[in-house]
């Protein structure tokens, strides 16, 4: 699967299933942007999650590989091509369809509820009945097209909202309350099931990562050192004109 992320969107990635992940991360300056419109113009979780048939899968780990060795040299022509081949990619997913995951329009509605309101949620019964379902219908559409019980995925939005209180510093009481958990104690015990530390040790882990990134932020001198996963396109003026003409 590939999940689309426009700057400044915060995205807090809670696995559920017991299965072995392998995560492929690449961070993209949306430069120029006559390149990036089309993924800077989609609002913020608006049909941000791809599938990508076999071939194009194998086609996005291979422009990976390529990108990684290239990003250690100078060739400014050939990281603008492959930058080009991998967001064509990206875009036949979109366009495909079978490459964007589309919902109902009951579940895309029950999502949105919860997107608003997860905070204040207080049981699926009164969930289902506002948008006028059985509570077995409500199972079946997230199991369906989810793969997670309703409730768990109430649990998951109060979690990452956590995660992200956190990382702005806010007490560990404070962000159970401001993320819908009712009882502290049980904030504390799924936290730490789910992340595996409490919330006071995420926080500091947070918090010294937070401290490195802002050390290796990318800017416009090139002496600071770039993370490991960023990967930029130096762009000549003359080339992008060129491209910009030709779009």
């Amino acid at each position: 699967e590939i999940l689309v992320i426009k700057p400044n969107e915060v995205h807090n990635c809670i696995v559920t299933a017991p299965t072995s992940y392998h995560y492929l991360c690449l961070w993209f300056r949306p430069e120029p942007e006559s390149l990036f419109h089309e993924f800077l113009r989609r609002g913020f979780g608006n049909n941000n999650l791809l599938v990508p048939s076999e071939e194009i899968r194998v086609q996005l780990e291979r422009i990976h590989q390529e990108m990684r060795v290239c990003a250690l040299t100078d060739n400014a022509l050939r990281k603008y091509a492959l930058a080009l081949e991998f967001l064509t990619y990206i875009k036949e997913c979109e366009t495909s369809e079978e490459g964007l995951v589309k919902f109902p329009a009951q579940l895309e509605n029950v999502l949105t509820d919860i997107e608003e309101n997860f905070r204040s949620i207080q049981s699926l019964s009164d969930l289902a009945e506002r948008h006028f379902l059985s509570l077995s219908t409500l199972s079946r559409l997230f199991r369906e097209y989810l793969r997670i019980a309703p409730w768990q995925y109430i649990e998951n939005k109060r979690l990452a909202n956590a995660c992200t209180l956190l990382q702005e510093g806010k007490s560990v009481t404070d962000t159970c309350m401001e993320s819908g958990f009712p009882d502290y104690c049980n904030f504390i015990r799924l936290f730490r099931k789910r992340f595996g530390a409490s919330p006071t040790v995420y926080k500091k882990t947070v918090s010294r990562r937070i401290v490195w990134q802002q050390e290796v932020k990318p800017s416009k001198d090139d002496s600071l050192p770039y993370p490991q996963n960023y990967y930029t396109i130096p762009v000549d003026k003359k080339v992008e004109h060129f491209l910009s003409e030709s779009m």
